[in-house]
């Protein structure tokens, strides 16, 4: 395997997790908008993305005085795993 598979397994990663924190933060700050129509069809996808995310940090640490804090988890969570993976894709390709 050559370095342009790895850098490019790299960007995807990059990409993938760069996506899923955008629709982290898009769905923490639905959170501000009660009266959001739960049912339509970008809310119930973004859900359906986001929510196997937040949950067991969620469960982890539930909200205190009212404030989630599991999007600030999640994302950091996502970003050291976007950092191990591409350590290890262009590990192995060298």
């Amino acid at each position: 395997m050559d370095s342009s598979l790895s850098a490019t397994l790299a960007t995807t990663i990059h990409y993938t997790v760069q996506a899923l924190i955008l629709l982290v933060i898009v769905r923490a700050f639905m959170s501000f908008f009660p009266n959001m129509d739960r049912h339509h069809p970008l809310v119930k996808f973004l859900d359906t993305i986001v929510e196997p995310i937040l949950r067991p940090f969620q469960r982890m640490m539930p909200p205190m005085a009212g404030l989630d804090f599991s999007p600030i988890l999640a994302i950091l969570t996502l970003q050291v795993a976007e950092y191990l993976l591409i350590m290890l894709v262009t590990g192995l390709f060298r």
